[in-house]
């Protein structure tokens, strides 16, 4: 049999586009909203890796941040989302990055563009509430802000032994 380049070139597309799918995000999917402070799950076919290779999850913006790390047949990660990954006003999406290695050499990058906001307020129900006996409500993590002084009362009298060595005007 000769060596068809063409043959091989066909071939090897075939490998690598195998390679490169191994990675694909599951969860999240593009431009789902992730909100800062919440925890997400990180979802991809772990089945396409060895027990020697690795991945490493963080978001473009902020490659200082590990989100996770850990065996790459694991397949899913859960971390929470850190606010300083909030997507800019001026941008849509930020990006969320899986770096693959094998045998510690890199192998496969994958990534996914993802909005990422603040979490909205959460709203207390009525059950939550409390009503007052002057008609109105409050929440029970509402904070009383009023406070009661504590009276200081000085002693008079001295006291003997190593506590006596002490005077008031060593505090002056």
């Amino acid at each position: 049999m000769k060596f068809s380049p063409l043959i091989f070139l066909a071939a090897l597309s075939s490998s690598l586009s195998a390679i490169v799918a191994a990675g694909n995000f599951e969860t999240p999917q593009p431009y789902d909203t992730l909100y800062a402070g919440l925890s997400t799950t990180v979802t991809y076919d772990g089945s396409h890796y060895t027990d020697n290779d690795t991945v490493a999850i963080f978001f473009d913006e902020d490659r200082s941040h590990l989100l996770g790390y850990g065996p790459a047949k694991q397949g899913q990660f859960t971390f929470v989302v850190p606010e300083s990954a909030v997507t800019p006003e001026d941008r849509n999406s930020s990006h969320l990055l899986a770096v693959f290695r094998r045998n510690l050499y890199l192998w496969d990058v994958d990534n996914v563009p993802v909005k990422i906001i603040m979490p909205p307020p959460t709203n207390v129900t009525s059950s939550e509430q409390q009503q007052q006996d002057d008609g109105t409500t409050s929440s029970p993590a509402a904070v009383n802000e009023t406070s009661t002084p504590i009276e200081i009362q000085q002693q008079d009298q001295e006291q003997e032994g190593p506590a006596s060595i002490i005077s008031n005007d060593d505090f002056v």
